[in-house]
């Protein structure tokens, strides 16, 4: 699911950064998804719930780099909508994140 990739895409990060060939990584790398197909679980849970779109914090989104981050901070900040973007200690006491 998405945590596998998240890991992954660090792993392959990282093998760039210490200038080892990633293909061989990704050569020996397997996805299972137990439910047949990619991600197929974690789609049929979210449309029982008729969640369209998810929100989450940015962390746990899988990619290896806080560019992202930013640019998430950029887009609010250029369309009023900073407020949107609570900080995990807020959103935890408030119950947003789900664990």
């Amino acid at each position: 699911g998405p945590c596998g990739l998240a890991v992954a895409a660090r792993l392959v990060r990282d093998c760039r950064a210490e200038g080892l060939d990633e293909r061989a990584l990704l050569a020996r790398t397997r996805v299972l998804d137990p439910a047949g197909a990619w991600l197929r679980a974690w789609r049929s849970k979210l449309a029982v719930q008729n969640v369209r779109t998810l929100r989450s914090p940015s962390f746990v989104h899988p990619h290896p780099t806080r560019v992202l981050d930013d640019a998430l901070r950029v887009y609010a900040r250029a369309h009023g909508r900073e407020r949107e973007l609570v900080p995990l200690e807020a959103a935890s006491v408030a119950g947003s994140v789900v664990g």
